[in-house]
């Protein structure tokens, strides 16, 4: 009893088919390896050891102390150079000196346009041109004193960044709620001294001399000890907000701040609440876009953004800011603002976006990065994410600070942006140079001897994205021709036939079409391929012949990627299916495979002997009145939410899911008490993580979820 599978697509976010038609064997076709970027060549632009000699900005406070340990600060362009500024310390304690310096370097390609080898045939840092961006014996920010603040920002070809000290620190670390820069951090909840504590506002201009390109900065007037009477003062702004809100300190923060639509520029800050020790995350925000002079800054009348975080980043997308925020258990939680003067919201229910979704599936890992970037006319967020891998051959963990990319619409990895064995990547910033369109990246390289940051041009990277956001492009085209004309339900499908009935398509990240062979179906969206066994390949789908024929679409983790997890618990399959003839017993078309402790649970939508479709709940499966007939095309669909869910045959609801455990273990043919076998515990209230899809099977277990890419 074959049935035919044709174009199926998989939602992990909201309801959407794939329909199409054919019939009778095809060639199988080949499925190019979507190979990931190779990890980039790379220059130690600021290591440590290194002494800053003949550095602008030198007294005899600093001058000729070498650098103990690099941290990173940020990576910004300006001018068509990119600037990367790094955050020195000069001895083991926090208390042993600090300072913030900068480099240029040229993308052009241009010579030694900013005292450095252009890039990419970068082989040292020695000789690049340092620039010190904190003058020593400065009293608005001390150099001698933790320094900390987040990533500068650029506007108007103007870096601006924002330094906070602390000096003669006595408190302690709040151990009950580390800040994720930890242990590097300064005493985030301890009470201070007023005198203790100070902030500064710095900015930089690219100056060209005769080709040659240059570093200016200046510390903006509203740092100067002559205006800090004035409300506008940095620091007065800064106090009377702690205050109001009733906030003890500011504590490090290295998240990324924006320029929203209005040209307002937007810091993200995390303070400490002087009556619980609570962190709260907030924002600093310019009210008008003029020069520095006249820029006034503000807090949020509210105080907070959001409640319990101890880390921020800031995006801007679709005319809206968002913030990455961080919690005391090193979750992420969405926040969005129509504007920097706009109130902010928690974005709680999914699907607004992909991103969101991804991230509640993840712990915040150290050295994360966001940006976005609009690239070949698409705007697509790209970050940066830390995962560790065993190598059982070295017996080593290693680490790999690698790059994704979403349209909020999709996800994908791009590639390696470091391996290093033995090595953590706690620092990340990403740069997209648009007028040079490339993209570039620094990133801490510590192991337990040494501390440095590493600039490394991502050219294959880049080119990776550009690809990938063709498929895409290409991918979309696809589904709207093919859901563009309807079959008629209960009738044969015909060539280039599509969805009947016709449904949505926004939250579409999965499209199984004509690409596979006899152990893959490719994803035309370029993430997880399925697993094929024992199915024969025919036009646009394939030909589940037998009980053992089986097609599984991994959602799990896949070798430190979150796969689809970012779906959450909530899940849409919509297929095209034609049943040949009537089987000898209830057979297996559809389901998805929900991980529940030690088992496995099979949600699944069945046909029998007596041509009728088959649902069921936890607690046994049922016969609905709908029949099917042979021969004819149906739109089969299934929506999962934790473990249940309901399923669809072209648009008329079927019943509840059935569910049959099995092992987790997957493919495994040996059977334990539990296969197979409803438990009292699985009829219990439940909630699991989406593991699989699959297509046919009778076998009762995962077999091939492995998943391929």
């Amino acid at each position: 009893m074959p049935r035919q599978l044709f174009y199926s697509a998989v939602l992990l976010l909201c309801v959407l088919s794939m329909c199409g038609s054919g019939s009778g064997a095809a060639e199988a076709k080949d499925i190019k390896p979507e190979a990931a970027a190779k990890t980039p060549s790379t220059v130690e632009l600021f290591k440590r050891g290194n002494t800053p000699s003949g550095a602008a900005g030198l007294s005899g406070l600093t001058a000729g102390r070498k650098v103990y340990a690099f941290t990173g600060h940020s990576l910004v362009g300006a001018k068509g150079v990119v600037v990367a500024l790094a955050k020195a310390r000069y001895g083991p304690s926090l208390m042993s000196g600090a300072g913030i310096w900068a480099t240029c370097i040229s993308p052009k390609g241009d010579g030694n346009s900013c005292g450095c080898t252009s890039v990419p045939a970068v082989a040292t840092g020695d000789g690049c041109q340092w620039t010190k961006v904190v003058p020593d014996g400065t009293k608005a920010v001390n150099p001698l004193g933790y320094l900390y603040g987040p990533k500068a920002v650029v506007k108007d070809d103007k870096i601006l960044l924002l330094l906070m000290s602390y000096k003669g620190l006595q408190g302690r670390r709040n151990k009950r709620s580390p800040t994720p820069s930890s242990p590097r951090g300064p005493p985030s909840s301890q009470s201070q001294p007023p005198t203790a504590w100070e902030v500064a506002l710095y900015e930089a201009t690219v100056a060209d001399s005769s080709g040659t390109k240059s570093l200016t900065w200046t510390k903006s007037t509203q740092s100067t000890e002559s205006t800090s009477k004035d409300p506008s003062h940095l620091k007065t702004v800064f106090t009377a907000a702690m205050k109001t809100h009733k906030w003890r300190s500011f504590v490090d923060n290295a998240g990324r701040g924006v320029v929203d639509k209005s040209k307002k520029v937007v810091f993200p800050l995390v303070a400490v609440s002087s009556e619980s020790g609570a962190h709260v995350c907030t924002v600093l925000y310019s009210t008008n876009g003029g020069s520095a002079a006249s820029r006034a800054w503000k807090f949020p009348s509210s105080g907070a953004v959001a409640e319990g975080c101890v880390a921020a980043t800031l995006l801007e997308w679709g005319g809206k800011l968002l913030m990455i925020a961080t919690d005391e258990l090193q979750r992420y939680r969405l926040y969005e603002s129509g504007g920097a003067e706009a109130a902010w919201k928690e974005v709680t229910g999914s699907h607004a976006y992909l991103l969101g979704d991804f991230l509640k599936g993840v712990e915040r890992g150290e050295g994360d990065d966001f940006i976005t970037a609009t690239i070949d006319g698409a705007e697509v967020v790209l970050f940066s994410r830390q995962w560790h891998s065993y190598d059982d051959e070295t017996k080593t963990i290693g680490s790999v600070l690698q790059l994704w990319m979403t349209d909020n619409k999709r996800m994908h990895p791009v590639g390696p942006i470091a391996t290093d064995p033995l090595q953590s990547h706690e620092f990340s910033a990403l740069l997209y140079a648009k007028d040079d369109n490339k993209l570039f990246a620094v990133y801490e390289r510590r192991d337990n001897t040494s501390s440095g940051l590493i600039f490394a041009p991502l050219t294959e990277q880049l080119q990776r994205v550009k690809d990938v956001l063709g498929a895409w492009k290409k991918a979309d085209a696809k589904v709207a021709a093919l859901c563009g004309a309807a079959t008629t339900a209960g009738e044969p499908a015909q060539s280039g036939a599509a969805c009947n009935p016709p449904v949505p398509t926004d939250g579409l990240v999965g499209f199984l079409s004509d690409a596979g062979n006899a152990t893959q179906w490719a994803d035309d969206y370029l993430w997880m391929n399925a697993t094929v066994r024992e199915a024969t390949k025919i036009a646009n789908g394939f030909n589940l012949t037998g009980p053992a024929s089986r097609i599984v679409w991994p959602v799990v983790e896949q070798a430190g990627a979150p796969a689809y997890s970012f779906a959450g618990r909530g899940l849409t399959v919509v297929a095209t299916a034609t049943i040949r003839r009537a089987p000898t017993s209830a057979t297996t078309l559809l389901g998805v495979g929900v991980s529940v402790g030690r088992h496995v649970l099979e949600l699944s939508l069945s046909y029998d002997e007596g041509k009728r479709w088959r649902t069921g709940g936890r607690g046994g499966a049922s016969t609905a009145a709908l029949p099917w007939m042979e021969g004819a095309t149906y739109q089969v669909a299934l929506t999962v939410r934790d473990v249940s869910g309901s399923a669809y045959v072209d648009g008329e609801m079927v019943g509840s899911l059935g569910g049959n455990s099995v092992p987790a273990s997957g493919p495994s043919s040996t059977t334990d008490a539990g296969d197979g076998a409803v438990t009292e515990e699985m009829l219990l209230p439940l909630q699991g993580d989406l593991s699989y899809v699959f297509f046919g099977g009778n076998e009762g277990r995962c077999g091939g979820c492995e998943g391929t890419k």
